[in-house]
């Protein structure tokens, strides 16, 4: 057993080039550990989303607004955006990056008078 693993490695290294080209993760199933998983998936969501430098922007002030609306609970921030998405027929959203670059302009119609006023209370700061 300790000779197969040693050459599918020994050639998992030289051809793993092969495997990136078509699109695939080179490192097999086994030595990824969930958290690499999880990077990797939000990693590959960044290079699909392609956002303007406005709606970056968008996304940064509207983060922290609801970031300070949820007491500085991540869970409730994740929470309230799936609400969100929910409420404005968007799907089953959780986090940012799962919105399309239209879909954030339109929570930033919405949100935008209460994200000015906590700006200007000299919370978004």
């Amino acid at each position: 057993m300790a000779i197969t693993r040693a050459t599918a490695k020994a050639y998992r290294i030289g051809l793993s080039f092969l495997a990136t080209f078509a699109g695939l993760e080179p490192t097999p199933a086994e030595e990824i550990t969930q958290n690499d998983f999880e990077n990797s998936v939000i990693q590959e969501k960044q290079k699909t989303r392609k956002f303007t430098d406005d709606q970056k922007n968008k996304i940064s002030r509207m983060g922290k607004y609801f970031f300070a609306v949820c007491e500085k609970n991540t869970k409730a921030v994740r929470e309230k955006i799936h609400s969100i998405a929910v409420e404005l027929n968007m799907g089953e959203k959780k986090d940012w990056m799962d919105f399309t670059p239209g879909e954030i302009d339109q929570i930033w119609d919405k949100f935008i008078p209460d994200i000015e006023n906590f700006e200007r209370a000299g919370t978004g700061k």
